[in-house]
């Protein structure tokens, strides 16, 4: 008859176990043995610790067992204590851990919309403090197109940057790029322009001593287009023959100047003089992109059997504008999220009506 072996004699700081220990993971997350210390060879056993896992990691020690396996079944012989190698490494595991949650929040915070917007709208700050004008209305624009948290900023500063006394020391060049920006905001960051903004503009037009055609150009097709504050009280007037005379100077002296030439080829048009679109268009028909003028210089060429010059002028018009749609149409479902967002917030605070 063989020898009973008693456990308590082999292993006199064990202390027995009712039952044994609830082991699970959930994507890394639960309760799970690890390691395989001090192997008993009298009862084939081993010391392994009960750890709390965070992503498959076991992070806090909680118990250690002397534990039997038979195949896959594991049998507690009973409970032990936990090494001081175990605590220690269990500390550095937390603080890694904290270290790489933190570094994972770092990471995310700056990689969201609210830090990249905020950036951007700083950069924006510092280019009005700079006198850079039309570079930060650009940089407002793209905020305000894109973070919901600012726009009430963006529109409080803009209110600021859209006066005269600060636009006032602009050149042309620079106070057409900045109101030119203005008008391509959707929604309006402003109700209205002040009308000494309006007044500035068209002071300068006035004035013009044909050396800055092009910006005056610029200047007069932006300062039509400002909604401005109580019109009744101003002169608005018909700028179209100024318009004209700026556009025939410019396409004299620089044909190659896409924007005049381009306008002044729709008038052509709508004059039913196809002659003269084709002489103005000939110098930037290569650059003419999805502009209304390469639709008209196609056209032209149909109509005359050219369909060689037609195709890549026709070609390059409609996919241009089936980008704008497709850019106009993912701002809109861009939108609609943010307001969806915003809904299901309010709700979860308890803030809705």
């Amino acid at each position: 008859m063989s020898d009973k072996i008693d456990i308590n004699e082999i292993h006199p700081s064990m202390k027995p176990v009712d039952s044994a220990p609830s082991l699970f993971s959930f994507y890394g997350f639960g309760l799970g043995l690890f390691g395989n210390r001090d192997f008993s060879a009298q009862t084939q056993s081993s010391i392994k610790t009960l750890f709390i896992t965070l992503a498959f990691i076991p992070v806090i020690p909680l118990r250690a067992y002397r534990v039997a396996k038979d195949g896959a079944h594991y049998y507690f012989l009973g409970r032990v204590p936990v090494s001081k190698l175990a605590r220690n490494g269990s500390l550095a595991a937390v603080l890694l851990g904290g270290l790489a949650i933190a570094g994972f929040g770092t990471q995310q915070y700056v990689s969201s919309d609210k830090y990249i917007n905020g950036k951007a709208f700083a950069k924006a700050e510092a280019a009005v403090a700079q006198g850079a004008l039309p570079e930060a209305m650009v940089l407002y624009k793209d905020v305000f197109d894109n973070s919901d948290y600012y726009q009430m900023q963006v529109k409080s500063n803009i209110r600021n940057l859209v006066r005269a006394k600060t636009l006032k020391d602009t050149n042309n060049q620079d106070l057409a790029n900045v109101l030119t920006t203005l008008n391509s905001f959707s929604p309006a960051p402003l109700n209205s322009v002040p009308e000494d903004v309006y007044q500035l503009a068209l002071t300068r037009i006035k004035n013009n001593d044909k050396s800055d055609n092009i910006s005056i150009h610029k200047l007069l097709h932006a300062a039509r287009e400002l909604n401005v504050v109580n019109p009744e009280n101003l002169f608005l007037e018909d700028l179209s023959s100024t318009d004209m005379d700026l556009i025939l100077d410019i396409n004299k002296t620089t044909p190659t100047n896409l924007e005049a030439a381009v306008e002044l080829s729709e008038y052509y048009y709508g004059q039913e003089k196809t002659a003269e679109v084709k002489a103005v268009l000939a110098p930037v028909k290569d650059r003419l992109g999805d502009t209304e003028a390469a639709r008209i210089l196609g056209q032209i060429f149909i109509s005359e059997g050219n369909n060689k010059e037609a195709y890549p002028l026709l070609s390059n018009y409609t996919s241009g504008r089936l980008k704008v749609l497709q850019t106009a149409e993912k701002k809109f479902i861009d939108l609609q999220n943010r307001l969806w967002d915003t809904e299901f917030n309010r709700l979860k605070d308890g803030l809705a009506s």
